[in-house]
C-alpha cells in the first residue's frame, strides 16, 4: 500500500528546499440510491442532431418545421440506453450536479477539489423505474422564423439509481459525498428542466441507509 511521500520543493523567497508531505492516495468505494422527488425527463444529443449541426455549419438546409414527425421516435431517441438497451442516465451528468452544487457551501468546497476527490463508475448507469411516458406540453422555436413546435421527450416517474462511487479516502468521506448529493438534488437536480434551468423536475435525495 501506497504511504505518505515527503519530497523537497524550493521556497519562494531564496531557493531553499522546503519539505512537503503528500498524502497517500487511498481508493476506497460506495454504493448508494439516489431516489427522484420529481419526475425525470431525459433528453440524449441524438446522432440525428449531431448530423443536422454539422449540416448547419456546411451551409446545408437543416429546417425542420415542415418535415413529419413522430412523437414516440423522437421520445425514444431521446433515451439513454445502457450496453444491454436498458434505460438509463449519464454518470458524468450527476457528477456535474455535484459539482455545480458546491456554490452552496459558501465555498467550503470548491469545483476542483470534487472533480479530483471523487468518481461515479460508469458512463449510462441503469435506471429502476417504469415505463417512461411522453411529455409533449412544452414548446421549442426553429427554423428562420422560429416557428414554434412541440418538444417529445421521455419523462419517468417514479425512479430511482443505484451508484458505485470511488473516492479518496484521505480527503473525503462518503458522509461529504452523500451530503453534496443531497445538495445536489435539491438545488441543482438532474437532466432536463430542473432547477438549475428554472425548471422543477429531476430533484433527487439519497436513500436512507443506502451507503
Amino acid at each position: 500500500m501506497a504511504k505518505a511521500a515527503t519530497v523537497k520543493e524550493p521556497t519562494a523567497k531564496k531557493g531553499i528546499p522546503m519539505e512537503v508531505t503528500l498524502q497517500a492516495l487511498k481508493l476506497k468505494s460506495f454504493t448508494c440510491t439516489i431516489v427522484g422527488d420529481t419526475p425525470l425527463i431525459v433528453n440524449r444529443f441524438t446522432h440525428k442532431a449531431i448530423m443536422q449541426l454539422n449540416q448547419k455549419h456546411q451551409g446545408m438546409e437543416t429546417d425542420v418545421t415542415q418535415r413529419i414527425r413522430v412523437p414516440e421516435q423522437e421520445a425514444k431517441d431521446a433515451l439513454y440506453l445502457t450496453a444491454d438497451g436498458k434505460p438509463g442516465v449519464p454518470g458524468g451528468g450527476l457528477k456535474k450536479a455535484i459539482i455545480s452544487a458546491c456554490t452552496s457551501t459558501n465555498k467550503k468546497m470548491s469545483k476542483t477539489f470534487l472533480r479530483q476527490a471523487f468518481q461515479i463508475v460508469g458512463d449510462i448507469i441503469p435506471l429502476k423505474a417504469p415505463p417512461y411516458t411522453i411529455r409533449m406540453e412544452d414548446i421549442g422555436r426553429v427554423g428562420m422564423g422560429k416557428t414554434p413546435r412541440p418538444i417529445y421527450r421521455p419523462m419517468f416517474t417514479p425512479w430511482e439509481v443505484t451508484l458505485k462511487i470511488v473516492y479518496n479516502e484521505s480527503i473525503i468521506s462518503p458522509s461529504q459525498i452523500v451530503n453534496m448529493l443531497n445538495l445536489a438534488g435539491f438545488a441543482v437536480g438532474f437532466c432536463e428542466w430542473r432547477p438549475e434551468k428554472s425548471g422543477t423536475f429531476g430533484m433527487f435525495h439519497v436513500k436512507e441507509g443506502s451507503n
